[in-house]
Order: structure tokens, then C-alpha cells, then sequence
């Protein structure tokens, strides 16, 4: 008997969120939010004895005021988006901002205190693991008067701020109810005031030693950057300011980049500036933004501010946030916003997937915070699929991340870059070099380096030196693609170190054999160094096309010279091939001629892999590079034939002119994505008649007098309406369509993910459209369904001797993996269909044992409950491949073990 998978339901647990206790802002309670005259409140209040005349300016001041904040922060700019050299894509900020979620720490007093001394040693990222609950950024405010938002970088820290601002200025000038839907604010609505305070930090540096303490305070910087600025907000009335922040409930102040302030003297001195300006105002709304790295130690604010840590992006916002870019750069097109952020996702799937399948599944995202979907957005924008140019894609990223956060104030961004490393490129150049040395330690040691070591590393180069201090200060106090953690130092993603990497091969290796023979050695088939070499051929195929072919034909075994190299094993050849495929196919200005010699080397080596020995793992992955090149093999639609004197009456059917078809045809190949993908129209998913009677079959194989009536329809109906599906125009997409291991990017691998119904309607629709498939074009008349178990097991040779469909073996634990790909192949996913020739079944059937289980037409058992599945799958092991073997499943099962193949009754002769 077969080792049955239990039957439970896969859908996600959805738990009730914790509800948090908190005190929230009262505010006055004589205004409420949507009050159209709250800017004439705030100034009848503060100039009660003032003339009309007066106070009508300062109202005007106040609204010219909000009209620039909307102005200023209302537009968020695709930077690198660019048509004839300008910037061509400004996205409104209220299109693209999606709620973050946020942690927020519930420290009592005592445990407060206990962390503020634990907090110098121990990272933040520890600390907001300790007494916190999750929570929505869109209602902030409402979590107290006085918060610092920690994150890291690119988290969207600057946006929030942005956000609260906009939203507050757009409510305030005639959209009232936008601060309720967006901020959750029910009482007065303040002026939000937005200050970097890395210019402030500027600003107490320039001024003289002899200047007192007004002078020095936060309260006069506020009033210089908006006079700066030309908000003209105290030209007219230079006391406001101070009257807004004695009152409190009609301010709120923004104060932006805690950790920009570029050493922490200065921010600890900014810091009680902070504490002073709020000191005995318990009505006025403060809030503070820093990255973790920064926010320790003494920096650390006090006077009850409440601490929330900006949490990674989840996978609906990320699908949100690519939606939302992509509305708003096609406005005028929703169907190309759609195609667009659809093709985008799908690639970030690949992307994502293909780090777990490195790295592990807890290996942490690399496309979790709104810096990463904009780079994202850049390069795919610009006609470079993904993950297609990653070399280009974190050529950008890390520019972007070296330097500081996108700032509202061109000059904070300008003065902090200069301090970075003496410069960008020196800054790269040595993070890149420092990557290397950190790689080559291998996978349990090279991901964190101590400060005694990475000075050791980077003080070797005599360029270095004299930048060494200021790079180990600026990640201590910012942290950019660096990190540091208890006095280790690492990357703030690996893939920035594997891409750093591969930089450093681009840079270092100018000759192609050199840098192959050094990969050869073993790192070809190191999934450690897998990242490190595409991404070092991408950056040269930008950077330096025909060095990057060089390496290519080198890496692939097509070099002039490949011949006369002796020794490798054909494990490495398939590795070395595969790796050259994969960095081939991501790269944008190799030919085509490239390609097709890559496609002749693989079908070379497959043809090999039916004498030699070969790991399951690389050969599967060498044959999906091939896949991916456009192989097409010429027997793809064949029919291989099943003739019983069984098969008189289960296997008859009648055409329109009166002949008899006696002679049943098994497909040779399971159902592939790309043929399923035909099916996947809107007419089909609406066409009742290809969803209604499917014939009925008993559990001998047997036709039954009824069919299956409406019940398939009913169940489609159903599957349109959850929205836990992939619903597409009207389609019900297989259940693993866009998962890079099962579906629509893989061709040839057997399309898995759909129930028995889906199945059935695919055949019915094969048997009305077949006479337009140039694969049929022999046949005269054709009629396709599901084969019964009977007509399998014939197809598969028999059962007899529990054999596989291929015959029996000795050792079949140990043998299994050259015939069928079964779970003792650790692939963990389905296969090509034509990747085991030397698995086929007498009558010449592929992947009729392992890969996917094959829906079958009849019922299992006298039941009439389940429907019978054969020939194992690749999450089974090899017992379950035998051709004796029978599973069983629900019709409406949709899971990515399960797929299958046709019959057709065909005329005899």
C-alpha cells in the first residue's frame, strides 16, 4: 500500500491580532476632524486681539503654507525612470503609499529602565523582539504623543513622515475626511512641520562657540528652515511657531534622520535638544525617525517616547506597492499596468525562490523593504526582466543604499554622501573587496566578520587605510550595506555580498581562464559561490559584453581550447554548462548564435547522461537551463499505442461518419505548462459545455450509466468566487502558476495545481479544438479524456512483480535516481518531462514512474468517493513509483504533486 498524504485543508490559519492597550491623544474636543474652518480656528485662537485684516493674511500664510507641503511631499519620483534624459514618472505618494507594519515595544517603567541599560549592549534588532506587539503605521499617531520609528535602510521611515504630512495638509485644505480614513485621527487636526535634522546638526556646527542657548535651540532651527525653505510661515507673524508649540494640539512636528546626524556626539546632543523642546508640553506631537543601527546608547530618547520599529514588507504589500507603481506609470492603460505588475511579481517570486532554494527556506527575503520594489521598478521598467539583470539591479541598489535615504533636502543628502568613505566609488571598492575576503571563509563563517579582522582585510591595501576609521564609524552609526551586531560586522543582505563579489571577480580577473580555472575548482558546483559567478558575468555583459562571452564560452566547454582539458568530471561539465546557460539568459547584449551553442551542448549532454553517472540535483537544473533556451523535443506530442481486446467497450467511441475507434493512444508526455497554458482563455472558463458530463467511470475501470452532470461547473463557480485563488480575467489559474518551481516558467515540466475538473474540461477542450493544433494535424478524427487505471497500468507495462514502469531493479533505493525522479533525487520539484528517457515504459510512456501522480478517470473503490492516481511523484519515494501502487485523492484537490496525461481514441489502421 501505498504511504498516503493526509488530506488537510492547506489554506493559511488567519489569527485575530492582538489588541493593544495604549493612551491615545485626546486633543481638544471642541473641533472635530472635517471641521472646514480648523485653520481658522488655529488662527482666531492665536490672534485673538488681532484686526480681520490680520488675521485674514495670517489665514492666507497658514493655507499657502499647506499648499506646500502638498506640493513639497505629495510626489514620490522613480529616480533612474527616464525618457530623453529627464525624469519622466512623478508618482502622487498617496498611489504608492502602503500601510507598513510596525512593532511597537510595551515596556513598563522597570523594564524600561533595565532596557535602556541593556540597550548599549545588545543589538536593536534583539531588543524589539522583547515586549512588543505588531501594528499598522496608517494610525501612528494614535499610539502617543511623543514616538521614534527605527528601521533599516530604505525601510520607508522618510515616507511615513511624508505621509502624515501630505495627508494632514490635504485635510486641512478642503479633504477632511482623509486624516480619519488614513491616520485614524478623530480630534483636531495639527500642522504637520517637517524637519531633517541632519541641517540642524549643520547648523549648530557653523555657529559660534559664544552663541546661547535660543540660539542653539531646536525651536530657532524650525523657524530658520521653514523661513529657508520660503514657507514664509513667520514672515507675517514671527511669534506663531511659539505659539503653535506651547499650544501642542496644533502642531505636529516631523523630525527626520536621527541617524544621519554623522556622529554620536552630535546626536546625542540633538537629543536633548529633542527632550528640552518637549519637556512640560504634554499635548505637543512629536515624532522621530532613526535607523536601528544609530538608535542606541545614548542616543536613545527618553521623556516617555514611544518606540516603533518599522517591520520588513509581507508578500500582499509588496504585490500592493508593485500595483500601485505601476497604475500610476501607465495611468492610461490598465490592462499594461496589470500585465506589467504581474510579469514584475512573477519575477520576484523566481527571484525570492531561487535565494531559499541557495540559502535555505528561512534565509531572510531580499525584497522586503519599499527601497528594494523601487529598484525593482527601475530595472524592470526599462525593459530588463527580472531576475534577468540582477547584476544591473543591485549595481543600482547599492548605490542607492550607500548613499543616505532619499531626502525631501537635496543638500542632506548631498553633505552626508561626502562623508561616506571619502567617496562613492571608493566606499564600493572597498565594501566589494572586504565582500571577497569575507566569501571565501564559505558558508558558516563568511557571513560576519569582526572589527580586528575587517580593519586587518581592508588596512592590507594601502588606499584603503586612510578610509578604514570612517567606513567602520559610518556603519556603526547608520549602518548601510554593512551592519554591526555585537561587535561583528556583516552585510545587510548576503546578496549584496554575493553581488559585491562578483564585482570583485569582474574587476580582479581581467583573463577569462583564470577566473574559470579558479572556479572550476570546486566552486562551480558550491551553491555558496552560485550568486557570486552569475552576477559577475552580468556585471561584465553591462560593463564589458565580449569579456562576458569570453567567459561564457570558457565556462560552457565551447572555447577553442576546450577539447585539449582533460579530467573534469561530468558532474562539472553539467555544472559549469548550467551556470553558463543561467548567466547567459540574464544577460542583455549577448547574440542569439550564443545561445543555440548553448542549447547544442546541453541536448549534448543529455544525450550523455544515458551512459554516464550524473547527481540528480545537477543534472535537473542543467535540463531546466536547456528548457529555458527554447528546446523543443520533436517528440513532444506523440501518442504511443494501447491495444487490448479489454478495451472493446470502455475504449469505443463513434465519430460523426460511423467508425469504430477500437484503438486507445496514450500520450507519451504528461501535460506540460506550455500545453495547459492553451487552455487558460476566457471563453474556456465561461463555456459551460466544457465543464458539464464528464463520463463517469467505476472502480474496475468500467464506463458507468451516469455522468458528472453540472457538478464540475458548480465547483468552478465556486473556486471564481475565493479569493485565496489566482484569478486572472475571468480564469482559474492552476493553483502553483507563478511558483518558479512548478509553474509557468518552467515549459516542459508537467503542469501540477489543478483538480480532476480542471483536467477533464482540458481534455473536452482538446476534443473540440484539436483539428487547430498543428500537433494533430494526422488525425482524422480524435477524442481525449483521462485513461482509466486499467488502460495505464497497460501503458506502463504491467503490474506484475511490483516493477517500476521501466522494469525492476536490484537496489531501487539506490537506483531509482538514474530512472525516475523520485524523492530520493532531493530535485524537491517536478522535472522536464524529457529528462529521463531511460526511464520509459515498454510501450515507450515517459515519467510513468515518479515526477507527478497521474489523475486517473475512475474511481478508486466501490465508495464513489475518490479518484484513482498512479506512477508516484517526485515528494514520494520510490515505493510509491511502482506500477502496482494506487493513490487517491478528491476531485477538487489542487496540489503541486499531482498532475497528468491524455488518451485519445483514434480510427483503426
Amino acid at each position: 500500500m501505498p504511504v498516503k498524504k493526509s488530506k488537510k485543508s492547506v489554506r493559511p490559519v488567519v489569527k485575530k491580532k492582538n489588541k493593544i492597550s495604549v493612551k491615545k491623544n485626546v486633543g481638544r474636543s471642541n473641533v472635530v476632524v472635517g471641521d472646514k474652518n480648523q485653520v481658522t480656528l488655529i488662527v482666531n485662537e492665536y490672534a485673538k486681539s488681532s484686526d480681520a485684516q490680520t488675521k485674514k493674511k495670517l489665514k492666507r500664510q497658514v493655507e499657502e503654507y499647506l499648499d506646500w507641503v502638498q506640493e513639497s511631499f505629495g510626489t514620490i519620483v522613480l529616480r533612474g525612470i527616464e525618457r530623453g534624459g529627464e525624469q519622466v514618472v512623478n508618482v502622487p505618494l498617496e498611489t504608492m503609499y502602503v500601510p507598513l507594519q510596525a512593532e511597537v515595544q510595551t515596556f513598563d517603567a522597570e523594564h524600561e529602565l533595565k532596557h535602556s541599560i541593556r540597550s548599549s549592549m545588545i543589538g536593536m534588532e534583539d531588543q524589539q523582539r522583547m515586549g512588543s506587539r505588531k501594528i499598522t503605521l496608517n494610525e501612528i499617531l494614535s499610539f502617543g504623543n511623543r514616538l521614534i520609528v527605527t528601521g533599516g535602510p530604505g525601510s520607508g521611515k522618510t515616507t511615513v513622515l511624508l505621509h502624515l504630512a501630505w495627508t494632514l495638509a490635504a485635510s486641512l485644505r478642503g479633504s477632511p475626511k482623509l486624516a480619519k480614513q488614513k491616520l485614524g485621527l478623530k480630534t483636531a487636526l495639527p500642522l504637520p512641520i517637517y524637519i531633517p535634522l541632519t541641517r540642524y546638526a549643520d547648523y549648530l556646527r557653523k555657529l559660534p562657540s559664544s552663541a546661547n542657548a535660543e540660539k542653539t535651540s531646536l525651536k530657532t532651527y524650525i523657524s530658520e528652515y521653514l523661513n529657508e525653505r520660503g514657507t514664509n510661515l513667520e514672515m507675517l507673524a514671527p511669534d506663531f511657531l511659539n505659539y503653535l508649540l506651547r499650544d501642542g494640539t496644533t502642531v505636529l512636528l516631523l523630525l527626520d534622520g536621527l541617524d544621519e546626524v554623522p556622529n554620536e556626539d552630535e546626536r546625542v546632543l540633538i537629543r536633548s535638544r529633542i527632550e528640552d523642546l518637549v519637556m512640560g508640553k504634554k499635548n505637543l506631537r512629536v515624532v522621530v525617525t532613526s535607523r536601528t543601527a544609530a538608535y542606541q546608547g545614548q542616543a536613545v530618547l527618553g521623556r516617555d517616547f514611544q518606540h516603533i520599529h518599522v517591520l520588513p514588507l509581507d508578500e500582499p504589500q509588496i504585490d500592493n506597492l508593485i500595483r500601485q507603481a505601476y497604475q500610476s506609470i501607465y495611468p492610461k492603460s490598465e490592462t499594461k499596468a496589470r500585465q506589467q505588475a504581474n510579469d514584475l511579481l512573477s519575477n520576484v517570486q523566481q527571484l525570492e525562490h531561487e535565494r531559499r532554494r541557495r540559502l535555505g527556506d528561512n534565509v531572510k527575503p531580499l525584497v522586503d523593504a519599499p527601497i528594494m520594489i523601487r529598484m525593482l521598478l527601475i530595472v524592470h521598467y526599462n525593459d530588463r526582466k527580472l531576475p534577468d539583470q540582477r547584476a544591473d539591479l543591485y549595481q543600482k541598489s547599492v548605490d542607492v543604499i550607500l548613499r543616505p535615504d532619499n531626502a525631501p533636502d537635496q543638500r542632506v543628502t548631498d553633505e552626508i554622501e561626502k562623508r561616506i568613505g571619502g567617496s562613492l566609488a571608493m566606499n564600493r571598492d572597498m565594501l566589494q573587496h572586504l565582500a571577497f575576503h569575507m566569501h571565501k571563509q564559505g558558508d558558516e563563517q563568511g557571513r560576519e566578520i569582526d572589527e580586528a579582522r575587517l580593519r586587518n582585510i581592508l588596512e592590507a591595501e594601502p588606499i584603503y587605510k586612510p578610509f578604514v576609521t570612517e567606513l567602520i564609524a559610518q556603519t556603526r552609526q547608520r549602518g548601510t550595506l554593512l551592519e554591526e551586531r555585537g561587535g561583528l560586522y556583516r552585510f545587510i543582505h548576503l546578496s549584496f555580498q554575493e553581488f559585491l563579489v562578483g564585482r570583485y571577480f569582474a574587476q580582479n580577473f581581467s583573463d577569462p581562464d583564470k577566473l574559470v580555472s579558479f572556479l572550476e575548482d570546486g566552486l562551480c558546483m558550491d551553491s555558496w559561490w552560485r550568486e557570486p559567478i552569475l552576477l559577475a558575468i552580468g556585471y561584465q555583459d553591462i560593463n564589458a559584453p565580449i569579456q562576458a562571452q569570453r567567459i561564457l564560452l570558457r565556462l560552457a566547454g565551447l572555447d577553442e581550447k576546450a577539447s585539449q582539458r582533460q579530467g573534469a568530471s561530468f558532474d562539472l561539465e553539467l555544472a559549469s554548462c548550467e551556470l553558463a546557460t543561467v548567466a547567459y539568459l540574464e544577460c542583455r547584449s549577448q547574440s542569439p548564435d550564443l545561445g543555440n551553442q548553448l542549447q547544442a551542448r546541453l541536448k549534448a549532454l543529455h544525450a550523455r547522461s544515458q551512459t554516464e553517472k550524473w547527481t540528480p540535483v545537477i543534472l535537473a537544473s542543467a535540463m531546466d537551463g536547456l528548457d529555458r533556451l527554447g528546446y523543443l523535443p520533436d517528440d513532444l506530442y506523440e501518442f504511443v499505442g494501447i491495444r487490448s481486446k479489454d478495451f472493446s467497450r470502455s475504449s469505443s467511441a463513434t465519430d460523426p461518419q460511423g467508425v469504430v475507434a477500437t484503438t486507445l493512444y496514450l500520450a507519451k508526455y504528461l501535460v506540460t505548462n506550455i500545453q495547459y497554458e492553451r487552455f487558460l482563455k476566457t471563453e474556456n472558463f465561461k463555456n459551460k459545455n466544457l465543464w458539464v458530463n464528464f463520463p463517469k467511470y467505476d472502480e474496475n475501470s468500467k464506463p458507468m450509466k451516469e455522468n458528472w452532470g453540472e457538478e464540475p461547473w458548480n465547483w468552478l463557480q465556486k473556486e471564481l468566487q475565493d479569493q485565496e485563488n489566482d484569478i486572472q480575467d475571468g480564469i482559474l489559474l492552476p493553483r502553483y502558476w507563478r511558483d518558479p518551481r512548478f509553474g509557468v516558467n518552467r515549459r516542459h515540466a508537467p503542469v501540477v495545481g489543478i483538480s480532476w475538473y480542471e483536467a477533464n474540461a482540458y481534455c473536452k477542450w482538446l476534443t473540440h479544438n484539436w483539428k487547430n493544433m498543428p500537433e494533430f494535424e494526422s488525425f482524422t478524427f480524435a477524442d481525449f479524456r483521462l485513461p482509466t487505471e486499467k488502460e495505464w497500468t497497460l501503458a506502463a507495462g504491467g503490474e506484475a512483480n511490483e516493477r517500476f514502469a521501466f522494469g525492476e531493479l536490484k537496489d531501487p533505493k539506490k537506483e531509482i535516481t538514474a530512472y525516475a525522479n523520485t524523492s530520493e533525487s532531493d530535485i524537491s520539484r517536478t522535472t522536464s518531462v524529457w529528462m529521463y528517457p531511460q526511464g520509459a515504459s515498454p510501450t515507450g510512456a515517459m515519467d510513468m514512474s515518479g515526477n507527478v501522480w497521474e489523475w486517473q478517470a475512475n474511481y478508486r473503490d466501490s465508495d464513489h468517493d475518490v479518484l484513482g492516481l498512479r506512477g508516484g511523484s517526485w515528494s514520494y519515494d520510490e515505493d510509491n513509483a511502482r506500477v502496482s501502487i494506487r493513490h487517491d485523492d478528491p476531485p477538487s484537490l489542487r496540489y503541486f504533486f499531482i498532475g497528468f496525461r491524455v488518451v485519445v481514441s483514434l480510427p483503426n489502421g
